[in-house]
């Protein structure tokens, strides 16, 4: 447990950036809706600050801990700080020390990973109620929520978040919740929500607790981030294309495609073996393809590119095609802090370092990548959030070129349709301005 006091102040905010520290400092309680690379950190310190705040508690995933630790010193945050994992908080003796402890403020980074009401995380900070009477905001002068994403899938991720911030609105369960303001469509699969209703009376809720903040509205000169879709064809993974052709006529893949392109916001149910088994072989599939469109894409400049994808054996079997034609640096869930934070500042300053390629759920927050403006998928994450925060790692302050991504999609599979789901998901949220353009 870290506790970082008395440093000296370093930081200089932009001014769209006072202007939110100002509008946060008078509000008890906020969801701040800020895109990657806004300076969210900085911006929610400084509103702890400017309440002279004498413990405050900041809540994040475990990847993002360094960070914070690091951004304190930089700010120079007066106040006692304690920085921990949300998994780290929620054990029964770290949760009881956290109570007696006293922080009169709390900062909830990633805010999404408290989007199920029943999960052990949101109760430990919520309230077994997400009333916030038995929870670790219990007695806060100042709760902030931070996400660009607050509800990566659909709008009944709002719950845990509006039932502690707006309990004169939100009086009964996420079931209620989830009936007034979704969309449910009863399947074979069971009920799948299919949309939002009641937006206006939801928007006009959140407009008590949300602050928006997308880069493109507050940081005019930062440059254009695109998206566009690479079809490849495969090159010499005859192997896995055989099994791929016989998992791809399994009904339950059938299923969960047909999942994802009639329920624009929902999730996809739980996965089976089988499409677990897809999932890789695709991966698998596409990466000598994939190898070869990077380093071509390298061939004769100095560019950098960023390379995504969700699978270990993916990210190595790249790796290993790419290594003796260019400099890279891998990151997955079982680098050590050390070495992640090596890798990451190999890439960002070694000129010879050309490809960082990294694990979706352990590379899609918390870390600067701008030296590369090319940013390419070779595998996606079930929820287009994820995949948006990922590429937001090269598209932040500090980037000077466009930045473009590409979602390398395996020809004539059903890869092509997984991704046009995505894409209607993605879509769906936009309109409703819960996912970051």
């Amino acid at each position: 447990m870290t506790i970082i006091k008395g440093l000296v102040k370093v930081l200089k905010p932009y001014p769209y950036q006072k202007k939110i520290v100002r509008q946060l400092a008078h509000m008890p309680k906020a969801i701040l809706g800020a895109e990657m690379g806004t300076g969210k950190t900085l911006m929610s310190l400084l509103a702890m600050e400017a309440n002279s705040l004498n413990k405050v508690l900041v809540l994040c995933p475990a990847i993002a801990v360094a960070n914070w630790k690091r951004e304190a010193q930089r700010v120079g945050f007066s106040a006692e700080l304690r920085v921990m994992s949300y998994d780290k908080a929620r054990q029964p003796k770290t949760l009881k020390e956290l109570k007696e402890w006293g922080h009169q403020g709390i900062i909830l980074d990633e805010a999404h990973f408290l989007k199920s009401s029943g999960a052990k995380r949101t109760r430990a900070v919520y309230g077994h109620a997400c009333d916030g009477v038995d929870g670790l905001v219990t007695g806060c002068k100042r709760v902030y929520a931070l996400s660009g994403t607050i509800a990566p899938n659909n709008v009944s991720e709002l719950y845990p978040h509006l039932r502690f911030m707006v309990p004169s609105r939100v009086k009964g369960s996420y079931f209620a919740f989830r009936n007034r303001y979704c969309s449910i469509r009863d399947t074979r699969w069971g009920s799948v929500i299919t949309g939002a209703r009641n937006t206006e009376e939801l928007k006009d809720m959140m407009r008590d607790v949300y602050i928006p903040l997308r880069s493109r509205d507050v940081l005019p000169d930062l440059p254009s981030i695109s998206f566009n879709d690479t079809v490849v064809d495969p090159v010499d993974a005859k192997e896995a294309l055989l099994k791929l052709k016989e998992y791809e006529k399994l009904p339950e893949i059938e299923a969960l495609v047909q999942h994802l392109e009639n329920a624009a916001e929902t999730s996809p149910p739980p996965p089976s073996e089988h499409v677990a088994t897809l999932r890789r072989l695709i991966g698998a599939a596409k990466t000598p393809a994939a190898a070869q469109y990077i380093l071509e894409m390298l061939e004769g400049s100095r560019d950098k590119v960023v390379v995504f994808a969700y699978h270990k054996s993916v990210l190595r079997h790249l790796q290993k095609l790419i290594l003796s034609k260019v400099k890279s640096v891998m990151v997955d869930g079982t680098c050590s802090q050390k070495g992640r934070n090596e890798s990451i500042h190999r890439f960002q300053n070694d000129p010879e370092c050309r490809v960082f390629i990294g694990q979706l759920t352990a590379c899609g927050t918390a870390i600067t990548l701008t030296q590369a403006n090319q940013v390419v998928f070779l595998e996606q994450d079930w929820t287009p959030a994820t995949n948006l925060q990922a590429s937001k790692r090269c598209h932040r302050i500090g980037q000077e070129r466009p930045v473009f991504c590409t979602n390398l999609m395996l020809h004539n599979s059903i890869d092509e349709r997984i991704s046009a789901a995505l894409s209607a998901k993605t879509q769906h949220l936009l309109e409703i301005g819960l996912c970051p353009a």
